[in-house]
């Protein structure tokens, strides 16, 4: 039943949760009255308010009953045998679960946060990516929605169609999601990755994906930011509890020499067994150059699964 505590920090409307969870709000209203899923607090005016594990647990149920399952069957379960729920083939009998649509379903996804860009309305924009997340989950959405999001607005940059600050204000909505994905993502912990650029590298979309991507598949992530020198990278690294991978974004060829010497200091004064992952354009360049055996070349989803995989010993 609903709680009447004071509302704590951190919680969210009903709303702001169905957009987050890709369920209506007549949907969560009627899980939480019949099966008692989650227990939301109150407002000051009555209004449920929701937590980042409240969040967590609808998008598993979510996820559970789009495999095929009926949400009596699911509704009992804990957050353990969720994950290990979702994580595994439809049981026998159940149809095929649906496939995240990269046609129709991202092409409109795109097509209205290019709208809430070209507007300057992030509020839109981050409603939109969030709510198009939960419908397609983390792999198809960085694939199919950000990826093409994050070319649309190169491309209307150049053309000078946009400005920088509307490229900006799309990276700033990847960040903040970025943040919200590590919060509701408290599965257990298949290993802890460092991420950032370095100095000079100021493109950060590609990082922020691998960082949504890492973050869904269970990796703790610890972000930095971009444009890091290499003392303040290992500095982090020994001080964060218990990083494994430091991880780059190499994007400019301007930049390839100051990355170079980077990621040769990196190399340097890391502890050893810590891993280095280069990914972006400039990525394979480099590791040629430097020819280290614990670093890796991230050149694509299936190189990040095989990392990922290692990690939690396969």
């Amino acid at each position: 039943m609903p709680t009447s505590r004071t509302a704590q920090p951190n919680t969210y409307p009903l709303r702001t949760v169905s957009q987050l969870t890709g369920l209506s709000p007549d949907l969560i209203r009627a899980w939480e009255k019949r099966y008692g899923v989650v227990s939301p607090e109150r407002g000051a005016r009555g209004a449920r308010l929701y937590t980042t594990d409240d969040i967590a647990h609808l998008r598993l149920l979510a996820r559970a009953v789009k495999s095929g399952r009926a949400i009596g069957d699911v509704a009992a379960l804990t957050r353990e045998e969720l994950r290990e729920l979702v994580a595994a083939e439809p049981p026998p009998g159940a149809e095929d679960p649906p496939v995240a649509v990269s046609g129709p379903a991202a092409e409109g996804a795109v097509s209205r946060a290019l709208a809430a860009v070209e507007q300057f309305d992030l509020a839109r924009l981050n409603s939109e990516l969030g709510s198009t997340l939960a419908a397609l989950g983390a792999e198809s959405f960085v694939r199919d929605v950000c990826a093409v999001l994050l070319h649309e607005v190169g491309e209307r940059w150049e053309r000078g169609k946009l400005s920088i600050a509307q490229e900006h204000m799309l990276t700033s909505a990847l960040r903040t999601m970025l943040h919200a994905m590590i919060q509701w993502n408290r599965r257990t912990r298949v290993g802890h990755v460092l991420l950032t650029t370095p100095p000079g590298e100021t493109h950060e979309a590609g990082i922020l994906m691998t960082a949504l991507l890492l973050s869904e598949a269970g990796v703790a992530v610890t972000y930095l930011g971009c444009d890091v020198p290499a003392g303040e990278i290992v500095n982090a690294a020994v001080r964060c509890e218990d990083v494994g991978v430091v991880g780059l974004g190499l994007t400019g060829d301007a930049n390839q020499q100051a990355a170079i010497e980077c990621v040769r200091e990196l190399d340097r004064d890391l502890p050893g067994g810590m891993e280095i992952w280069l990914g972006g354009r400039a990525a394979r360049a480099i590791a040629d150059k430097l020819d280290s055996v614990r670093i890796y070349v991230i050149d694509g989803a299936r190189a990040l699964e095989t990392r990922i995989a290692e990690l939690g010993g396969g």
